[in-house]
């Protein structure tokens, strides 16, 4: 493991790493996202870095993969803490493509997740629910693991749920997938709350950050004055974006640096966002990454960054953003 600090402002240096010494033990093969770096990292976090003074969160769980690694990691422990994993446990339309479980979409899977982390039953509670009616009993949170949320609304509701539980000076929130791009909501939201966290881990090989609260976090009271993402003038995005990549390695600015032009499009500023797209050092990753979210439905929101990135589309897919233009005005119209 390495650690790095970028300016001699920053409170405390960042632990950049893959985790890569780190050791598991014998773990059930489970499908999902997690990548084996971030895999080290739940167990690690799991296993070494907590107090005992809070419960483990984790929203979005799927089938178990990034779980197993957390309750893993609280056995190694004998913690007495619990893991609860909130999800709505519905087969998605292209669930399909990363397991072959026989089940049709809004089916039903928790029983499959359940019986993925039989080894950890003692440990782990699973809850049914949609993020926008997720409940919390007040119990203190050590550790909120946030795999679910991409968008802003997403992110609010867990926030507002298990802000009040989280513990200055030591909760840590940990956030999947605060590396992709598309939903650089995240990044945004927490730079908005930037006067109560500060950043801990950046996880290579991976999307996952996570940093400590530093102070009370409270959406519920009042949300920070930048919270609405879309509002933002082009000085205020670009000024809180030089802000959230500079404190990330190279290997993890090139995964959310085009989240900017991304930022850029949604307030309106097109001519920015494609300059923002145009000036990207188009790394073999970024190339990759972009050419791929372009052959899919993302390419309907953006696509006049994809275009600009060398990404144009298909004839189909550019007739598919006329009809969904065509719709949005009608239904601002109607409203």
């Amino acid at each position: 493991m390495k650690s790095f600090k970028v300016d001699e402002d920053q409170r405390n240096p960042v632990l950049v790493s893959d985790f890569s010494d780190v050791e598991l033990p014998p773990l059930r093969e489970v499908p999902g996202m997690t990548s084996a770096s971030e895999g080290r990292y739940l167990y690690w976090l799991a296993s070494s870095q907590l107090s005992g003074e809070g419960e483990l969160v984790e929203i979005g769980s799927w089938l178990g993969r990034s779980t197993m690694h957390l309750a893993a990691g609280l056995r190694r422990t004998g913690s007495q803490e619990n893991l609860h994993c909130f999800d709505g446990f519905a087969w998605g339309p292209s669930d399909p493509q990363k397991s072959d479980l026989p089940l049709r979409p809004g089916d039903n899977f928790q029983a499959y997740f359940e019986a993925n982390l039989a080894d950890y039953s003692d440990l782990v509670s699973a809850h049914r629910t949609r993020i926008a009616n997720i409940a919390w009993t007040g119990q203190p949170v050590e550790v909120l693991f946030l795999d679910a949320p991409k968008k802003l609304t997403e992110i609010t509701r867990c926030l507002e749920v298990f802000g009040p539980s989280l513990i200055p000076g030591r909760s840590i929130i940990a956030i999947q997938d605060y590396q992709y791009f598309p939903a650089y909501a995240l990044a945004a939201c927490m730079y908005s709350l930037r006067d109560c966290l500060e950043l801990i881990h950046v996880v290579l090989d991976g999307s996952t950050v996570a940093f400590r609260v530093t102070a009370p976090v409270d959406l519920v009271s009042e949300k920070p004055s930048d919270w609405q993402l879309n509002r933002w003038t082009v000085e205020q995005v670009n000024s809180a974006w030089q802000q959230i990549l500079a404190p990330l390695p190279e290997k993890a600015r090139e995964r959310l640096e085009p989240g900017r032009a991304l930022h850029l499009y949604d307030c309106g500023a097109k001519r920015e966002a494609i300059a923002a797209m145009k000036a990207l050092p188009m790394t073999p990753f970024q190339q990759d990454k972009i050419g791929g979210l372009a052959r899919g439905h993302i390419y309907l929101s953006y696509p006049e960054l994809f275009t600009a990135a060398g990404f144009p589309g298909s004839p189909k897919q550019n007739l598919l953003v006329h009809v969904k233009r065509a719709r949005d005005w009608l239904r601002e119209l109607r409203a």
